[in-house]
């Protein structure tokens, strides 16, 4: 089993970041499983207190790094 690390979760920052890019993000998802996924990131993250799961943390991070626009988005760490 995969050891649990907070760093693997995202900050507030980090998530205010991909969140400026994440119709990028949503428009070039490519399988369904990903269109579906960035769709429903999109509609939580409208929730004030919403902060994503650790799972949801790391493929976020990796959708926004497989995401032309991640060179103008600086995580606070990769």
């Amino acid at each position: 089993m995969a050891r649990r690390n907070k760093a693997d979760r995202l900050t507030r920052a980090d998530i205010k970041r991909y969140l400026s890019v994440w119709p990028i993000v949503m428009r070039e998802a490519t399988d369904d499983w990903a269109k579906e996924f960035a769709l429903s990131i999109w509609r939580q993250s409208g929730e004030p207190q919403w902060l994503p799961t650790l799972k949801q943390s790391r493929v976020m991070r990796r959708m926004v790094r497989e995401t032309k626009p991640f060179s103008a988005v600086q995580p606070s760490e990769t």
